[in-house]
């Protein structure tokens, strides 16, 4: 936090690596410093737990990533667990499924923020949605982390990104 000041969201991934219990704890010591998501507190086979850890802390729940149905979400919407949604546009179906997603999402009240590691297309593709959905919060890309350091246009290096408009 000291190394971006307070006005920078930060998002903490748990990448489901910590079971329940685990998850309350550093949910709580983490709680001070004010994050703007934890993700994905545990994996997805464990989203039942998501209610409880959400009920343990202020801070917004994000998850999705490794989740790859409508229905998978539709259960997650329905336990009104989640805040904010990541599915991957290359592990649900394309454009029109994440469309349909975000749109179900839309009904809960629950932000997308769409995972994207795959590259300028898979990337290309999320923005697509990204334009038309009206709970869109932020675009994740893996451009310029330590795996993938080629590619990808200044505008999208800088974190500005402008949309085609007719």
């Amino acid at each position: 936090r000291e190394a971006v000041g307070p006005d920078v969201g930060i998002g903490l991934d748990f990448h489901g690596r910590v079971k329940v219990p685990t998850a309350k704890k550093l949910m709580k010591a983490l709680e001070p410093y004010k994050p703007l998501f934890f993700e994905e507190p545990v994996v997805p086979e464990q989203n039942a737990a998501l209610k409880s850890l959400s009920a343990a802390t202020h801070i917004p729940i994000a998850t999705g990533e490794r989740m790859y149905t409508a229905g998978e979400f539709r259960d997650l919407l329905s336990a009104r667990s989640a805040h904010i949604l990541q599915p991957d546009c290359s592990h649900v179906g394309g454009i029109s499924a994440l469309f349909q997603i975000s749109r179900m999402a839309e009904a809960y009240d629950v932000a997308m923020a769409p995972h994207c590691p795959l590259g300028p297309i898979a990337l290309a593709a999320c923005i697509q949605v990204d334009a038309c959905a009206a709970n869109f919060a932020f675009q994740e890309t893996s451009i310029g982390i330590h795996y993938n350091k080629e590619g990808g246009s200044d505008e999208v290096k800088t974190g500005r990104c402008s949309l085609l408009r007719f």
